[in-house]
């Protein structure tokens, strides 16, 4: 219920709205999961929340480990240069190495156009758009497109 408390009331400004809250409820009541209700989420290291929306999967806290990993393992050099992303969904994992990375460049690959849309979007709230290109196809499209 926080999650929603919280939410709405970013959405209403001043105070919560009733009926917004009370409509969140009952979504959440037929089992639909709070990130989808609220229609972000953070996700560790970003400074803003991501934003997220079926038919995407949700960031999973396995994922944040799994960036977390990455991240320490280069801790001790200047980082990779060049990422890529393939089934990038909302973006969590490549947005969150391009913010950890400066100077890395990425591709993000994801055969839904609605993961690409949401990856693109996610990358411009994160300020990191100028450094992924985006590749709407599957892994075997973008291999077969980086041949000579």
């Amino acid at each position: 219920v926080r999650w929603l408390l919280d939410a709405c009331a970013r959405s209403g400004g001043a105070g919560v709205d009733v009926e917004t809250f009370e409509a969140w409820v009952q979504r959440r009541a037929r089992r639909e999961p709070v990130q989808y209700i609220v229609g972000s989420w953070p996700f560790y290291p970003l400074p803003v929340e991501l934003r997220v929306k079926p038919p995407i999967l949700i960031p999973r806290p396995e994922t944040e480990e799994l960036v977390d990993r990455i991240i320490n393992d280069f801790k001790e050099e200047l980082g990779p240069r060049r990422l890529v992303d393939f089934g990038s969904g909302s973006g969590a994992i490549v947005l969150s190495l391009l913010h950890s990375f400066p100077s890395a460049e990425a591709v993000a690959v994801d055969p839904k156009e609605e993961a690409i849309a949401l990856t693109e979007e996610n990358a411009l709230r994160c300020g990191v758009r100028d450094r992924l290109t985006l590749h709407h196809g599957t892994a075997k499209d973008f291999a077969a497109a980086a041949e000579p």
